[in-house]
């Protein structure tokens, strides 16, 4: 059974008692970590494919879909902090992250502030490519995804943006364009693993490849069959690449 709690964010959660006997407080919860104007909804399809492994959690980060305002314009680290936080609302204090497009950005911000909860993370569609740092070029190589996506995502898509307005949308779309990923990826200490959609115009194989290469234990994968949602166009396969990954959390 799921639950949501209301609050600083709105999660979605796996309860501990459905892990088995041998579940215990130290186990890790996955947690889902959306991208920049979209919420948890976005993340669904890919929590139902690992619950049955793994506890999974899809909070809403302060200001998307269900959560609460924030009351001010939230940072990256206010965000990364948030994620962390759902792992400790819903009463875990080890968590491995995954994060798609800025949500990735998100998950690295995380691993740095929180070594002692941030287990490991996992990059999906990592923005954003330093040979294209700008809204006009993000926006264009977004549109090229499209023929490769399963574009039943739009309502709920336009239902996101609805909801964090376009204020909000604005300002995050700024905080993720002034964030510098490549060069916070060297100290990240934790297991990573770059994931790309095999058709992503957003996270092109050469960034990918890059952003694996500065980890210092890090690792790439591809998932066919996608561009650069698979969490929601290939869930399935995207999940499958992840319980590899996650697999010491079981």
């Amino acid at each position: 059974m799921n639950r949501t709690l209301k609050g600083d964010h709105a999660l979605v959660v796996r309860e501990k008692s459905q892990l088995g006997a041998d579940s215990s407080p130290e186990d890790a919860a996955v947690v889902l970590v959306h991208g920049v104007i979209v919420s948890g909804r976005y993340m669904t399809p890919l929590a139902e494919e690992l619950a049955p492994d793994f506890p999974v959690l899809v909070p809403d980060l302060p200001g998307y879909g269900r959560s609460d305002p924030p009351p001010s314009p939230p940072s990256l680290a206010d965000l990364a902090d948030a994620a962390v936080a759902a792992a400790r609302a819903a009463g875990y204090e080890r968590a491995a992250l995954v994060g798609n497009s800025f949500g990735a950005q998100i998950a690295i911000e995380a691993a740095l502030r929180h070594p002692d909860v941030v287990e490991r993370v996992a990059l999906v569609g990592l923005t954003t490519d330093p040979r294209a740092r700008s809204l006009p070029r993000q926006f264009w190589r977004w549109l090229r995804c499209a023929r490769d996506e399963d574009l039943s995502v739009l309502p709920v898509m336009a239902r996101d943006l609805y909801d964090i307005g376009p204020r909000q949308a604005v300002h995050m779309l700024r905080v993720m364009m002034r964030d510098r990923p490549e060069r916070k990826l060297p100290r990240v200490r934790q297991p990573a693993l770059v994931v790309r959609g095999a058709g992503d115009r957003i996270a092109p194989i050469a960034w990918c490849r890059e952003a694996a290469d500065l980890l210092p234990d890090g690792g790439f994968a591809t998932v066919p069959g996608c561009a650069h949602m698979p969490n929601w166009t290939a869930p399935r396969a995207l999940a499958q690449v992840l319980r590899e990954f996650l697999a010491d959390l079981a």
